[in-house]
């Protein structure tokens, strides 16, 4: 890691604030991140992060007390700390600003050193590769501020587990441009931008874009827009120029070449010119343009078009496409002149025409556009608000450190069951903490207590009390939040008489045989069903079943749809829910769309807390108890992990009703895989309302937000519904 010196000497009086910027390039982000530690200049020490050397650098160093450049790869919380302590010695940071997705691989080595975080989303959620990355900037940011209320909307729509994230909307303030004595940048056919404001005549219309030649950006809509607009008017006194770097049609075969041949058989040789970005010659186009079009896909609140409106230019934008949508569709001027229907580019040029044969109207928007900017995009008042955040996650990361002290004293979390004999309980605690203020990734502390159910039901849903602490110190209370288990008994039970039965999916077949061994730990010989999705598995099955003697009843090839959930709703739950007393569920569970390891540890914890082990009969045990005791309907594993509803809720809310459950707890246990065992009549009401397999997704399918992620949920619910209480198992050593 590479430190230096900022050109600001510490000052002992204030505290000091990291921020972390991706990049140190004169682009959107990093620019705001240079107006951010202007704007908190002689209010705290700043320590600025750059993920990546670039133009900006130096003037970071005149607004900082010291620079840090990590190199390439993770960032070890021991050696930033390190480097930390050279630039303020004994005094920690008081909070860390960290500026756009993309520098979220900080997020965890600050939050390891116990500084919380604000974490500034300019993103929208298409383009956030990979996708873990939402749940690691979910978990370490204390407070989510999105740049508008299109990107927030559209972030938690895709990732419903952000839900539970402090968040808000917070505009940025007009930044300051990099003052630049580079006359040397280049411009594309032959022409500096000097000359070319020269060139073109009084009366010319002037239209502005900006922004990298690259697909997000939309400079191929920019030339698109310009070509529709012959089809309303004459354009010979209409000039289109786009301002970005990395035009470069003899190498860039990805955009430039394309963009080029576009405007030549286009004809609009004469109108579209494209000049490599220029701090002071953007300024001057700026002042020079007449109308400005934000063409981008997707593009949240670029500063270009802060700019544009600031200067007093009507500023064009696609909905669904650009933050300034929120702020347009409040008001009906600025909403029916400028903004446009999601890349509609013949409608863009509609209105672009009606905008240049009406010079009063246009003067009109450009004016009202300038007082609004005024009143949206205030950097002050934006740098103000952040020190605000700042001062509340403070005494937030106060209130954790105490609880986690807490915690640690009563020693009440299980580490085999919670984190699997992770080894440092302070960073388990904390994780624990961090991941249920946030709800990302919660995990129960021990057998038997839910706390996401805890703070529904005795806390009203506040999320600012810890439940486990509040639990603690209430004195354990009783009540839904805490589950019955089935655990292994050693006790010698004689098997009931009563007739049970255990549906095996098969889609792996090279899964099955550690089922049919899972199967004869046991005394039971329950009637087995098979239903398999691929005629080339039927041979090998039959084989397995002659090796491992099961009593299997039939052997059934379904279609590839609905996963395990479609043969058993559509094919045999039915039948196994009216002639059998119990019945069991199980499928060859592979989650490919997770690493290997973490798919087979969920599998082995499913197949030995419903069928068993050499030394834990499951099966047995649970068929026993659901015998005895008429009142459990299903039986699944209580699983360590806390899911939600997700992106399920809407469909399952629809399949429910179907089924007269009006109401939908927002904290449930439920079985995690949907594997369990049942009793007759306890899922009737879901074999009842007649899902066909025309109903499930064509696969491939996503790993959430189909009819299968919500029946998986509500499986305990329409027991619930038909009068019967759920019971879960536990197997000591046997965790995910």
């Amino acid at each position: 890691m590479k430190a230096y010196k900022g050109d600001l000497q510490k000052n002992d009086l204030l505290e000091t604030v990291l921020i972390v910027s991706h990049e140190s390039s004169e682009t959107g982000a990093p620019i705001l991140a240079l107006n951010i530690s202007k704007g908190f200049k002689g209010k705290a020490n700043i320590i600025i992060i750059a993920l990546q050397d670039g133009k900006l650098i130096n003037k970071f160093k005149k607004n900082s007390i010291g620079i840090l450049l990590p190199k390439n790869g993770p960032i070890f919380s021991k050696l930033l700390d390190k480097e930390i302590r050279k630039l303020t010695g004994e005094q920690k940071p008081a909070y860390a600003i960290v500026n756009s997705v993309v520098s979220s691989g900080c997020l965890h080595p600050i939050r390891r050193l116990g500084i919380p975080t604000i974490t500034l989303v300019h993103e929208f959620s298409s383009y956030i590769r990979p996708e873990s990355t939402v749940d690691s900037l979910g978990l370490w940011s204390n407070v989510l501020v999105f740049s508008t209320e299109l990107t927030k909307k559209d972030m938690i729509k895709n990732y419903p587990r952000l839900a539970g994230v402090k968040s808000l909307v917070l505009a940025q303030g007009k930044c300051e441009l990099r003052e630049s004595n580079n006359l040397e940048d280049n411009i594309v056919q032959k022409r500096d931008t000097i000359s070319y404001l020269e060139a073109i005549e009084e009366d010319d219309i002037l239209i502005l874009g900006a922004g990298a030649i690259q697909p997000r950006k939309g400079i191929d809509i920019f030339v698109g827009v310009a070509n529709e607009l012959q089809k309303f008017q004459k354009i010979e006194k209409v000039k289109f120029v786009w301002v970005g770097g990395g035009y470069d049609p003899i190498r860039d075969f990805n955009v430039s070449l394309w963009v080029e041949d576009q405007i030549q058989r286009s004809n609009l040789e004469n109108n579209i010119t494209i000049v490599d970005h220029c701090s002071n010659e953007y300024r001057n186009l700026m002042r020079r343009a007449d109308i400005f079009l934000v063409t981008s896909r997707l593009d949240p609140l670029p500063n270009v078009a802060i700019d544009a409106l600031s200067n007093g230019k009507p500023v064009m934008c696609f909905e669904s496409a650009c933050g300034l949508e929120s702020l347009f569709k409040q008001d009906e001027m600025l909403r029916e002149q400028l903004l446009v229907p999601y890349l509609d580019s013949n409608e863009m040029a509609r209105k672009l025409s009606s905008l240049l044969n009406d010079k009063k109207t246009r003067k009109i928007i450009g004016d009202y556009c300038k007082s609004k900017a005024k009143e949206w995009f205030n950097m002050e008042e934006y740098i103000s608000k952040l020190q605000f955040l700042g001062k509340e996650v403070i005494v937030e990361q106060k209130r954790l450190k105490e609880n986690a002290k807490y915690l640690m004293e009563q020693n009440i979390i299980d580490m085999e069951y919670c984190y699997m004999d992770e080894k440092n309980k302070k960073y388990c605690v904390e994780h624990y903490l961090y991941s249920w203020k946030n709800q990302i990734g919660a995990r129960k502390p021990f057998p038997g207590f839910h706390p996401g159910i805890y703070r529904e039901k005795a806390l009203g849903g506040n999320s600012k009390e810890d439940p486990l602490v509040h639990y603690l110190q209430a004195g354990k209370p009783k009540g839904v939040w805490n589950s019955e288990l089935i655990t292994p008994s050693r006790k010698k039970h004689q098997m009931p008489i009563t007739k049970v039965a255990l549906h095996i999916h098969v889609h792996y077949i090279n899964l099955v045989e550690e089922i049919f061994c899972a199967v004869k730990y046991n005394k039971i010989e329950p009637d087995i069903y098979i239903t398999y999705n691929n005629k080339l598995h039927e041979e090998g099955i039959i084989e397995l079943i002659k090796k491992y003697k099961i009593k299997c009843e039939a052997i059934q090839l379904t279609p590839n749809k609905g996963r395990d959930i479609g043969p058993l709703i559509t094919e045999v739950g039915p039948m196994l829910d009216s002639e059998y007393h119990i019945y069991g569920h199980i499928h060859t569970k592979k989650s490919v769309h997770i690493e290997n390891n973490v798919a087979n540890r969920w599998r082995d914890f499913l197949i030995v807390n419903l069928l068993g082990d050499a030394e834990n009969p499951m099966m047995d045990r649970i068929v026993d108890e659901m015998v005895c005791d008429e009142k459990i309907g299903i039986v699944f594993p209580y699983d360590p992990h806390c899911p939600k509803w997700d992106a399920n809720y809407s469909i399952a809310q629809r399949i429910a009703k179907r089924m007269e459950i009006n109401e939908l707890p927002n904290e449930f246990n439920f079985p995690v895989g949907t594997m369990f065992w049942a009793k007759r009549g306890s899922l009737s009401p879901l074999f009842d309302i007649g899902i066909e397999w025309d109903d499930y997704p064509e696969e491939p399918i996503g790993n959430d937000g189909t009819i299968l992620h919500a029946v998986e949920r509500l499986i305990p619910l329409i027991a619930i519904k038909q009068g019967y209480k759920n019971k879960q198992t536990y197997v000591k050593g046997v965790s995910r």
